[in-house]
């Protein structure tokens, strides 16, 4: 299963199942499977009419040796533009509100 293979199938995933197009920012293998960083677009409209910078989502992703996704997580929240972002901790219930 080549590199190029598995970006496709997080890409093709991302924009299909939760209507999210990204772009895939890392990958690499980990006790037999990918894990892959995607950075997408979040609450675009939302965002554009209170005149802020576009919310910048990075999840990472898990693809098992059958090239399917298993799991996927949002690991940062940021605006375009800024090199830092906010973890995102999936104990805290308020996590991504700015």
């Amino acid at each position: 299963m080549g590199l190029e293979n598995i970006i496709n199938i997080v890409k093709d995933f991302f924009a299909t199942v939760l209507n999210k197009p990204g772009q895939v920012v890392g990958a690499c293998i980990r006790d037999g499977r990918w894990i892959v960083e995607i950075e997408v677009t979040e609450e675009d409209e939302y965002m554009r009419r209170h005149g802020r910078n576009e919310l910048l989502g990075i999840y990472e992703v898990e693809v098992n040796e059958k090239r399917e996704v298993v799991c996927f997580s949002r690991k940062e929240l940021r605006e375009r533009g800024k090199l830092q972002g906010i973890p995102q901790d999936p104990a805290d219930p308020d996590r991504g509100i700015m």
